[in-house]
């Protein structure tokens, strides 16, 4: 029961990091203002995330390749930590979490 409320947690968080990724990345690609008050919060909202990365991915085709990487990086870490939390090992057999 509390590996089903901690895996919802963490569900409900990164999906909406996820998507603020997301938002950035299509905001950017139909050229939205950044003036807009959603486009100021999901701005701040992944800044962290993408700006370091922004070094080392440059943008193409007027496009922030860098909020992509960081949206599916994110998706990554949130499956990763799913597995954790379900008690996985290795070899992909499940055991309960005490």
């Amino acid at each position: 029961m509390l590996t089903q409320a901690i895996a919802f947690v963490l569900d409900a968080l990164f999906h909406l990091f996820i998507l603020a990724a997301l938002v950035r990345f299509w905001m950017q690609a139909f050229r939205a203002s950044a003036r807009n008050p959603i486009a100021q919060f999901t701005m701040a909202l992944t800044d962290f995330a993408v700006k370091p990365l922004r070094r080392i991915i440059p943008g193409a085709f007027n496009l922030d390749w860098a909020s992509l990487v960081v949206a599916l990086a994110a998706e990554f870490l949130l499956q990763i930590l799913l597995v954790l939390v379900a008690g996985a090992n290795l070899n992909g057999e499940m055991f309960p979490v005490l």
